[in-house]
């Protein structure tokens, strides 16, 4: 498995994107990729409701943290959300 930056994801991979799970916040955050290594990621993009998901400016790879209580979240713009509140969805 490659360590991919997220320009080179978003940009191979655009055409033909599909999210995973999806975010009730900041405009709409669909999570597209998991990436399993020592510090685990994931590629997202927010602003899915207002048609910003395109725009690099709001192209995401964020680390993906844990807590004391084992309960994974993403950190992003300051704010702190929980993937086990994700909404996951099968478009595939």
């Amino acid at each position: 498995m490659s360590i991919m930056t997220k320009k080179e994801f978003f940009s191979q991979n655009m055409s033909n994107l599909y999210p995973i799970a999806f975010i009730s916040a900041l405009g709409g955050l669909e999570i597209y990729k998991i990436e399993y290594d020592i510090n685990d990621s994931l590629f997202c993009a927010e602003g899915a409701w207002i048609g910003k998901k395109t725009n690099p400016k709001y192209q995401h790879k964020l680390r993906i943290y844990s807590n004391m209580n084992g309960e994974s979240y993403i950190k992003i713009r300051g704010q702190r959300y929980k993937l086990c509140d994700a909404i996951r969805t099968d478009f595939n």
